[in-house]
């Protein structure tokens, strides 16, 4: 990755911070301070100071116009240090579930035994763009967002 890449990779996520530091700011205290001190000081200290984004109380949580990776960073936090251990397990199996239905989906979408086969309305095939897992997609923003360099 190119190192002008990361810049704007790093420009995002410090924006994200914003939206995932003024969420935490509006939940119980007890449950911001299971997170770990160091990454709650990490996104703290990494917000765009310029990006301003504010929580509207007067909107429930899914009308917010929160950001994907906001939502994903958030579903981090929570999985691996709010919840108690039979929830995290509840949460890793919901993933996983959803994440089978999805791969269900796009095998019956794409399957190469019918993929080039004329339908009977003759709708045409389009190539859509891999969407991937809300699970992998955790793991893997914060992983590069730890990984020196």
């Amino acid at each position: 990755m190119e190192k002008e890449d990361k810049i704007i990779i790093m420009e995002e996520v410090n924006k994200r911070f914003v939206e995932v530091y003024e969420i935490l700011k509006q939940m119980p205290t007890e449950s911001v301070m299971k997170i770990p001190e160091d990454i709650r000081n990490y996104i703290r200290d990494n917000r765009d100071e310029e990006y301003i984004w504010n929580y509207d109380k007067t909107k429930d949580f899914k009308n917010q116009n929160i950001n994907e990776d906001t939502l994903v960073m958030l579903a981090y936090l929570n999985t691996e240090y709010m919840l108690d251990e039979k929830q995290k397990k509840l949460m890793k199996q919901i993933y996983n579930i959803n994440q089978q239905k999805l791969e269900k989906e796009k095998g019956e979408k794409y399957n190469p035994d019918s993929l080039f086969k004329k339908s009977k309305n003759k709708e045409e095939k389009e190539i859509v763009e891999y969407k991937e897992g809300l699970f992998a997609k955790i793991k893997r923003m914060f992983k590069n967002l730890f990984q020196k360099g």
